[in-house]
């Protein structure tokens, strides 16, 4: 079968076996995947890079080929090669509207498709990289010096616009002469303000004369060539933003100040003693005074002032945010896991408010693309520590349940039902529970430990800063389960993040690949979601 695969196929094959400092992997499939002819990018790869045609030194690559994308980048925001005449013609032409929002803009924002750095690449090495990149018309587009001072390769952008196109952002599909269809490139952090919800469905521009001028419409050659170099362009800021931080950093200190920790306590215990319907109408005032400041994201949870959120909902939340509260003072009692404090749990005939502090980050799905290898190890060793430390966790020796939630009561959990289950007296009364009558003879195995865990240990719920772990979140599935549940669940829904899941592995040292299995099989079937 080898033999019989592309030269494409092959390089993407060795490139995957191969330790490369991250974003290197993705950089060289951005070479591969994205140019015209990916077997010419391929066998100029081979030619230029391998010793006998066997080792590539894909390191020496990478490095070259970061080196050619950032001529690509438009470093300089208002384009400066532009006359002000000139200048004012693009912005007539694209009737002074940002030609990729439809916002109103000035006759300044005028920018570049390509920048002047990319016309004309003299060095060889970089020119003949280009050249197994694109094709000879592409080439010929960019040794013409005039091309890069015409209006054809100028556009009129908003500021947030121009910084999603100049990072490489978005690419383009013709749909017609002056039609285009807009792409998001679905690469690290978050998703720029312009992506809303309905450009996320259809996301369409027409770059045609509006003055009736006859001023030349941005040209689709230098469209494409942006459009190729795109997601390189992404992957290579990303590099230039790791290599801006130190490579390994000291661990994050998760010990608490006792003396700040006996001062909060005592505050929170008067706030406690408030009657009801003054914490309740407080935090009405805070959500509203928070959702102007902060805005809100999700529904149900508002970020509070003075370092707080809100988890609020009819009555029958009370008892997965009482599950929250209890399992998040269980965990803050008996291990040193950074996670937040339970500030307040009120409930109503109607309503039901969590309040818990506030912890610094933002969640690893956003994070995790711009992290190093480096950091992203540590992160692994922090998370190992941190399930060792659960699984150390003392329970009540009275209970006669085995499978439960932070207190002994039934489990929340979305991967089994949207409602409480059980609880289960025994592991095997749990696994029977999982069974489908569609897949009679697939159980899980029994015998495991029963530890306390997380239970949603998933990306959205691990905050990250600077490259490190800050925090761990939204703790409501906690509970009592068999040990290979948190694998399983780390796994849940995850398809895309490849880094993620690779870590995921590392973390639990790949002990329960059979049990992953058969959930895949379960999850193709049955899920609360």
């Amino acid at each position: 079968l080898r033999a019989m695969e592309s030269d494409k196929t092959r390089v993407l094959r060795i490139v995957r076996d191969t330790e490369l400092a991250h974003p290197g992997l993705y950089l060289v499939e951005a070479f591969l995947n994205d140019a015209v002819d990916g077997d010419q990018a391929a066998r100029y790869l081979l030619q230029r890079y391998a010793d006998n045609g066997s080792d590539i030194n894909f390191h020496q690559f990478v490095k070259d080929w970061k080196e050619l994308v950032r001529l690509f980048f438009v470093d300089n925001s208002h384009s400066r090669i532009l006359s002000w005449a000139l200048k004012k013609k693009v912005a007539r032409r694209d009737d002074f509207r940002c030609c990729l929002t439809g916002v109103r803009c000035r006759f300044w924002d005028v920018f570049p498709i390509i920048p002047p750095t990319a016309f004309c690449v003299r060095e060889q090495r970089l020119y003949d990289m280009l050249g197994a990149f694109t094709t000879p018309f592409h080439r010929e587009l960019l040794e013409d010096q005039t091309s890069k001072n015409q209006p054809r390769n100028h556009w009129t952008l908003s500021k947030d616009a121009e910084l999603v196109f100049s990072r490489g952002m978005i690419r383009f599909e013709k749909l017609g002469r002056t039609k285009y269809e807009i792409l998001y490139n679905n690469i690290g952090g978050k998703c720029p303000a312009i992506y809303t919800d309905q450009r996320l469905c259809d996301w369409r521009c027409d770059l045609a004369d509006h003055s009736n001028s006859a001023i030349d419409s941005p040209d689709p050659g230098l469209l494409e060539i942006h459009s190729r170099f795109s997601r390189a362009l992404q992957w290579t800021d990303i590099a230039t933003k790791i290599d801006s931080r130190s490579c390994v950093r000291q661990s994050q200190k998760t010990e608490r100040n006792p003396f700040t920790q006996t001062i909060t306590t005592a505050v929170f215990a008067i706030w406690s003693n408030f009657p009801d319907f003054v914490r309740f109408q407080t935090y009405r005032i805070l959500r509203t005074a928070g959702s102007y400041f902060y805005g809100c994201d999700v529904p149900g949870i508002q970020r509070l002032p003075f370092g707080m959120y809100l988890k609020y909902g009819p009555e029958y939340h009370a008892a997965r945010h009482a599950g929250e509260f209890n399992a998040l003072k269980l965990v803050r009692s008996q291990t040193s896991i950074p996670v937040p404090r339970p500030v307040d749990l009120l409930l109503s005939r109607t309503e039901s408010f969590l309040v818990t502090s506030r912890i610094e980050g933002g969640p690893a799905g956003i994070a995790i693309d711009e992290c190093s290898s480096d950091e992203l190890h540590l992160m692994a060793q922090d998370l190992q520590s941190w399930i060792a430390e659960l699984r150390s966790m003392k329970r009540d020796r009275d209970s006669e349940y085995a499978i439960t939630n932070a207190t002994g009561g039934p489990c929340l959990d979305y991967r089994i039902s949207a409602h409480p289950v059980g609880p289960f007296r025994s592991e095997e009364e749990f696994v029977e529970s999982l069974r489908l009558g569609i897949l009679p003879d697939l159980v899980h195995c029994t015998g495991y430990k029963i530890v306390f865990m997380h239970s949603d240990l998933n990306m959205r719920n691990i905050l990250v800063k600077n490259g490190r772990i800050t925090g761990i979140v939204d703790w409501e599935n906690a509970g009592w389960f068999p040990e290979y549940w948190e694998y399983t669940k780390c796994h849940f829904g995850v398809t895309l993040k490849t880094r993620w899941l690779k870590m995921i592995d590392s973390v639990f040292e790949n002990k329960y690949i059979m049990e992953e299995a058969i959930e895949r099989q379960y999850w193709a079937y049955h899920s609360a979601w």
